[in-house]
């Protein structure tokens, strides 16, 4: 995984970058520096497993995007399909609305 951090400046000027990390530390120091923190995976679009292993080990909830659910038979998407500790959300700023025309 990859995280935005650093300190000083690049050449370019920025002062943050990507910093790669194992996930399982920086979890832990996460969750050891605040106390329960209120964390959501943004887990939208292809998903590997090891997000997923992490995602239930420390109890990170995900995203649902109930426009999504109508487009294959058993879709993860469908109300019946979600997971008890989501976020569900009617679309995103990539979709149309509810309202709106089909996608």
């Amino acid at each position: 995984m990859a995280y935005l951090g650093g300190s000083g400046r690049r050449e370019d000027g920025c002062k943050w970058a990507l910093v790669e990390a194992p996930a399982q530390k920086f979890f832990e120091a996460v969750f050891r520096r605040l106390l329960n923190p209120s964390l959501l995976a943004e887990d939208l679009g292809y998903i590997t497993s090891d997000v997923r292993e992490i995602r239930k080990l420390f109890g990170i909830p995900g995203m649902k995007v109930l426009v999504f659910a109508f487009f294959e038979e058993d879709s993860p998407y469908l109300p019946h399909n979600h997971e008890k500790e989501a976020f569900v959300y009617t679309g995103t700023h990539d979709t149309n609305t509810v309202k709106g025309k089909p996608l």
